[in-house]
């Protein structure tokens, strides 16, 4: 194998608990399937999967690489990467990418670092939690890929898909060039929202550090639109959790409806499903994913303050509906209506969650 990527990460973040604080994080390219035997049976001292057993593996050859590479990096601990925990990362506080490394064909000069940076993250294709990325509204091409992209992120939440979109399509479709940011954080998982941003005993409670606390676990949407002559109007708009206001007395009835026990959720989110049933949860409680925006006018001098503005519904909701509960709440309105019961839940689940799924 000569075609790999590979990522230094340095801790900036704030916690004692981080002895030595670097990463490495490695990205195998394609594997040379052609050798009857592996070259490491000669020389290394890792395990090397024998050609009897290689029909247990649904890899085998790039099991072998993985091994031979962890054996060769001096560390403290290994584990298996994805692009959503390489996502969560980079996007973080708590890590920065100190430098690129590459070989192979990633070493050629068609790829920048923030190309290999953005691949590893999940933006060529497929769902991730986390998304964020910039281009022009005149750029086509460029344009085309940060729309795919960005929509992989929202896959599995309808209201955001509609709502992002169609601003997306609004602010596109303006005479003058916007230079557009989106930042989301979609992790279609109420539970994990409660079980990893709420504190774990009634004591530790407060309702000012609760909300601070959670704050990056919440499900989010935050996008800019600003013109490249700062004569024109900036847009912007903040995608949110909101709930009707509306008490629930068998909270915990309806949540092991979705799901019984922390081992079913667990299942769930192995086996893909989890965005299907945090919907119907969502639903259940009276929750949707909305969207609030802004229209900013620019000042003489700098800077842009708000002249307009307004919430967007999804398609299927009904603003009648919504003015009859009185408009929607936030989700620490919803903890602080049911908090002994959210508390209890979040303590029950939290058995099932295990760190770094």
């Amino acid at each position: 194998m000569n075609d790999l990527v590979g990522v230094d990460l340095d801790y900036c973040g704030s916690s004692e608990m981080v002895v030595h604080p670097y990463a490495l994080y490695i990205a195998l390219g394609s594997v040379d399937h052609s050798a009857e035997e592996s070259l490491c049976l000669d020389g290394c001292n890792h395990y090397v999967v024998a050609a009897d057993d290689r029909s247990q593996y649904e890899h085998p050859d790039e099991y072998n690489a993985l091994c031979h590479i962890t054996s060769s990096v001096l560390g403290d601990s290994a584990e298996s990467g994805y692009p959503d925990k390489f996502a969560e990362l980079v996007l973080g506080l708590d890590w920065e990418v100190a430098q690129v490394r590459a070989t192979g064909v990633f070493s050629l000069d068609v790829y920048e670092d923030d190309d290999l940076v953005n691949a590893l993250r999940g933006n060529e294709g497929g769902a991730q939690v986390l998304f964020h990325g910039s281009a022009s509204t005149k750029v086509v091409s460029q344009w085309g890929e940060f729309r795919r992209s960005m929509a992989a992120c929202l896959a599995g939440n309808d209201d955001w898909m509609e709502l992002v979109g169609g601003w997306l399509d609004a602010v596109a479709g303006l005479p003058v060039e916007l230079d557009v940011t989106v930042h989301i954080y979609n992790p279609c998982d109420l539970l994990a929202t409660l079980v990893l941003g709420l504190p774990e005993s009634l004591q530790e409670y407060h309702s000012e550090s609760m909300v601070a606390g959670m704050a990056e676990y919440v499900p989010m949407v935050y996008a800019t639109a600003v013109p490249r002559d700062r004569d024109h109007y900036a847009h912007e708009l903040r995608g949110i959790l909101r709930w009707n206001g509306k008490t629930i007395p068998d909270l915990r009835d309806r949540v092991e409806r979705v799901y019984p026990d922390g081992l079913s959720w667990q299942i769930a989110r192995w086996g893909g499903t989890w965005w299907q049933n945090d919907r119907d949860l969502l639903r259940m409680l009276g929750m949707r994913y909305l969207a609030e925006w802004a229209v900013l006018a620019p000042l003489p001098q700098r800077g842009f303050e708000q002249c307009d503005g307004g919430v967007l519904l999804p398609s299927d909701l009904d603003p009648a509906t919504v003015q009859e509960w009185g408009g929607w709440l936030g989700l620490a309105s919803f903890i602080e209506r049911h908090r002994d019961e959210i508390l209890l839940l979040a303590h029950n689940y939290r058995r099932g969650w295990i760190p770094g799924d």
